[in-house]
């Protein structure tokens, strides 16, 4: 579970479930996956954007404001299981922006 204020992404085996913390219930349920989920971030660039990493090496893109049924992009990484998810400051010499991307790995 990764904290952006008080709004949460709850990774639970085959679901996702967005919360806030004073909350009982869940905000949002993600619909349920065939694969396991292991870990979930949300992204520190784009607000309503979080990742969710699967068992079966796939990474998921959900965009609150492009859908809430289904991951906006799934991208499979690796063939091994992806166990954690952190945001990489991407920075070059050449521009003055700053870009976040994910960093999938295997603990």
């Amino acid at each position: 579970m990764h904290e952006s204020s008080s709004v949460h992404v709850n990774v639970q085996r085959l679901n996702v479930y967005v919360c806030f913390s004073a909350q009982t219930g869940p905000l949002l349920q993600c619909a349920a996956s065939a694969k396991r989920m292991t870990a979930g971030h949300w992204s520190v660039s784009r607000p309503g954007v979080f990742y969710i990493a699967k068992q079966d090496g796939t990474l998921d893109v959900w965009d609150l404001l492009d859908r809430t049924h289904e991951p906006s992009m799934s991208q499979s990484i690796t063939p091994a299981p992806i166990t954690a998810i952190y945001p990489w400051q991407v920075t070059s010499e050449y521009s003055p922006h700053h870009c976040h991307l994910p960093l999938a790995g295997h603990q």
